[in-house]
């Protein structure tokens, strides 16, 4: 028979289940008043209650290290993070005190975080004792690496993550979302999301429910939902590219309340499927799909566990997948053609798996004139542009002829090709036909100038055909310009110089490049810039 004392304890119930996305230390608050209530020490109870945030929130403040041309400023700052949390959350509402709920004060700079080896750009300093502040967010004036300076959208982020983090969120994996943040300067104003507010709002009630259980002396056991998954990370493949790929996930919930949680993958070609809670000591499956049609060669990306677990609210799957190309251009000559009278042959290899092969149904030459004709092949041939040596492959070659631009440049022949895999139905290729010497970019831009001088440069090309520049001129006093071999006798680079004596205005110039090619013995560079 078991005794009354025994089915006592049997009966006693959990506490008040903490959503998904609740930090440790709001987790630890609650532990600690479910405890002194499991023990029916409900004085004890009551006074650990002031561990738990409410829609009040006091905060002090020291700005004693902040210069003090910054202080108002970064004031300012402050109540700005604080209008973000009320207009978001109705109801909250922040209050200055000697002892606040949140201390904030300030470093120049921060020790590095162990993780991303960058000084933190805030760092947070929970307590339990209750003659101290709940919450202490130390602010580094400074971040990065270098150090510089943190600017104003990167301090209001920390503020409204320190508030979040007083009202139990824990960090997030999003960037814009109020408990997303990095230790690098941030540049995107933050703003709670639907998911934070949602989860705000059950620890609200949550909380509500622990002082119902204080208020009327209700004995209850500490709620410890404990997430494991398994495996520990997604390995697929090799499979060719293009395969949709299914596998699971266990979850288990090996504590002794619901575990609720969401699964998040970071890229848009994996999908899960999952309910939202697993039992105590349960498990459940999720479902996981990966699309590799985007995906050529190693890819690795994660799924996201957000969860009540009482330890690690935030944890990853590293996902792992492996793909053979479905398609892969080898194109002969590579790079850059230059196509001069009578045009240009050039054999594009189009390859493909041996075990999937890729049937070509056509090909349209798009942009620079040509024309093109392909047939199956299979050889030995090696991957220059991959570094890849000799060795045997099969696909289809395409044999294009392009036509000689109309004038002097550099122009894109692009190949459509139509082939038989629905997931491919046209795959692209492009060839740069290119005529003469080419400017890159086509003209020089100084922008403001002052009274400074100022260098810039662009890059004067044809390659693989020799070509010597003999000389440079300027119909300007305020510009001139000199060159530099850059690769072999084909490629200049062309530094342009500013002497910083223009009037204020349009400041217009034209460099004469003069070349031993007889077929183009100048080429014309424009410069412009605003003298301010």
């Amino acid at each position: 028979m078991i005794s009354f004392a025994l089915l006592a304890v049997i009966q006693i119930q959990t506490g008040p289940t903490l959503p998904p996305g609740t930090n440790p230390d709001l987790h630890r608050a609650f532990q600690i008043v479910e405890e002194h209530l499991s023990k029916k020490e409900f004085n004890q109870a009551k006074a650990k209650l002031a561990l738990i945030p409410g829609m009040t929130v006091s905060f002090a403040w020291n700005d004693g290290n902040v210069p003090a041309a910054d202080r108002s400023r970064i004031a300012v700052l402050r109540e700005d993070a604080f209008r973000i949390w009320a207009r978001r959350a109705p109801g909250l509402n922040f209050q200055p005190k000697a002892k606040g709920n949140i201390k904030f004060s300030f470093e120049k700079s921060l020790a590095n975080d162990p993780t991303s080896g960058l000084p933190r750009g805030i760092a947070l300093f929970f307590s339990e004792n209750l003659l101290e502040p709940r919450l202490e967010a130390v602010v580094g004036l400074k971040r990065g690496n270098p150090l510089e300076t943190s600017s104003d959208v990167s301090l209001l982020n920390e503020f409204v993550f320190a508030i979040g983090s007083y009202l139990g969120l824990a960090p997030g994996p999003f960037l814009g979302t109020a408990m997303g943040r990095s230790d690098l300067p941030m540049q995107f104003k933050s703003n709670p999301d639907i998911n934070e507010l949602a989860s705000l709002t059950a620890i609200q009630n949550a909380t509500i429910q622990l002082k119902i259980a204080v208020d009327k002396k209700i004995a209850v056991m500490p709620a410890r939902p404990v997430l494991e998954f398994s495996p520990a990370k997604v390995e697929q493949g090799p499979v060719v590219q293009g395969t949709q790929l299914e596998v699971t996930v266990q979850l288990n919930n090996v504590g002794n309340s619901a575990l609720q949680y969401r699964v998040i993958p970071d890229c848009g070609c994996i999908s899960a499927y999952s309910g939202s809670e697993i039992g105590a000591n349960s498990s459940t499956l999720v479902k996981v799909k990966i699309d590799t049609k985007e995906i050529a060669g190693d890819f690795s990306k994660h799924l996201i566990l957000v969860s009540n677990d009482i330890r690690e609210p935030l944890k990853y799957i590293p996902v792992h997948v492996k793909t053979v190309p479905r398609y892969h251009f080898i194109s002969q000559p590579a790079g850059v053609v230059i196509v001069e009278e009578g045009g240009k042959d050039v054999e594009v290899y189009l390859t493909s798996p041996k075990e999937k092969p890729l049937n070509v149904l056509g090909v349209e030459v798009v942009g620079n004139p040509g024309t093109a004709t392909f047939a199956p092949w299979s050889g030995d041939l090696a991957d220059p542009q991959l570094e890849d040596p000799v060795k045997p492959r099969t696909g289809v070659k395409i044999k294009v002829h392009l036509d000689e631009p109309m004038t002097s440049g550099r122009a894109a022949s692009t190949l459509a090709i139509q082939t038989d895999d629905p997931q491919y139905p046209v795959i692209r290729f492009t060839i740069f036909a290119q005529k003469g010497i080419v400017v890159l970019p086509a003209s020089v831009f100084l922008g403001d100038v002052g009274k400074a001088t100022r260098t810039t440069s662009v890059i004067l090309s044809r390659p693989n055909k020799p070509f010597k520049i003999l000389g440079i001129d300027s119909d300007s006093s305020y510009v001139t310009a000199h060159a530099e071999m850059v690769t072999g006798d084909w490629e200049y680079k062309i530094l342009v110089d500013y002497s910083g004596k223009a009037p204020s205005g349009d400041l217009r110039a034209m460099l004469t490049v003069r070349t031993d090619d007889p077929k183009q013995p100048k080429v014309r560079i424009p410069v412009m810039g605003l003298v301010k």
